[in-house]
Formats: C-alpha cells, structure tokens, sequence
C-alpha cells in the first residue's frame, strides 16, 4: 500500500492552490449581509463601504471569498462589488446552504444554488458548504445526490463542511464527497492545531 509523505501532501496541496489561483486569505463576508462580528460598531457597511472591503482585501492578494445563503444580504452585496470591481470572473467564491430547510427533502437545492449564481453575479461557484455539521449524514442520501449533480453540470466545484471540533473535522475529512472543511482555529480555539489535525 502506497502512503503519502506529509512533504508530499504539502506539495500536492500547494499545486492545488497554484492551479486554481487560491491565496492564504480568504475573506469572509458575513458582515457585508448584516451585522456581525465582535468590532463590528456601525452595523452593515454600504455599497461604497462594501467594495472599499471587498477591494482592500484583493489587494492584500485574497482571491477567495466566503459567504453564505444565510448572511443576510451577503451574497448579492459581494457579488455586486465583484462585478463593480470587474473581478468576478477572476475570483473564486464559496458558499453556505441555508441551514433553515429540510436536508432530508432537498429539492429546494438546484434553485437555492442558481440564486446563490444570480445573487453573485458567477457561473460557477468554486464550494458549497453545508452550513451544520449534522447534515453530513444527508451527504449519502438525496442531498448528496442533488449537490453531486450540480457538480457534474459545473455549477458547483467542490463541497465543503463547516465543522468545529476536532472529532468532526476527522469525520469530514474521511468523506469521500467533502473537499473544503472550515473550522476555527485561533488563540481561543487552538485544538486543531494543539491535536496536530494541520
């Protein structure tokens, strides 16, 4: 049985960011949609503010950005300050399902997704995450038919999980359809990289 060196996933993964334009940052866009974060003090930024954000940070060398069906007004805030940028074709965007719907009835999925590309002004987004690590287990089922199918038709590139223990992002990342797993990992929540998951 072949192993892999971690010097050669290194490797392996620094290609895969090479090849699709992936920088370090990544902004999260939660905050362009409604009011959130801890500093936030003067609620949800206008369009002028949005792009300025948006910008600032594409000039900092973020190419990705993440947002979520279920921030507010996110998506169509950053899609119109990627197409007031002229960056939408240059950046890659990845996205959150709505936690609110039934994963077991997931035919609500293809619409949700083409308003996702409406609302941001793309094609094709780079990830779909689903928003609750619970619902991994509809990956097997009909949801995981119905995200796998707009992979196929290029809608969707990869899937992706949010997760926030240790134990979950081990189980994410032995799924064979999950390619993007988001978890905190900072100076309150150094687990990830105490238990050596990195």
């Amino acid at each position: 049985m072949d192993t892999i060196s971690p010097l050669s996933k290194k490797k392996s993964l620094d290609i895969f960011f090479r090849e699709h334009n992936i920088s370090k940052y990544v902004l999260g866009t939660a905050q362009l949609g409604q009011s959130y974060g801890i500093a936030n003090r003067d609620g949800v930024p206008d369009r002028d503010r949005s792009r300025a954000i948006v910008m600032n940070a594409w000039g900092a060398g973020a190419r990705c950005f993440d947002t979520a069906q279920g921030y507010g007004r996110s998506e169509a805030v950053l899609g119109q300050a990627l197409s007031d940028s002229g960056i939408s074709h240059d950046t890659l965007v990845i996205t959150k399902l709505r936690s609110d719907h039934d994963p077991s009835s997931p035919e609500w999925v293809a619409s949700s997704v083409m308003d996702s590309l409406q609302y941001l002004n793309i094609t094709s987004l780079f990830g779909v995450m689903l928003h609750r690590y619970d619902w991994i287990q509809y990956l097997d089922g009909t949801l995981g038919d119905e995200l796998r199918q707009l992979r196929d038709q290029g809608l969707i590139r990869y899937l992706g999980i949010s997760v926030y223990t240790v134990e979950e992002v081990v189980t994410a990342l032995e799924h064979p359809d999950v390619d993007i797993v988001q978890a905190p990992c900072n100076l309150w929540n150094p687990e990830l990289y105490l238990d050596e998951i990195f």
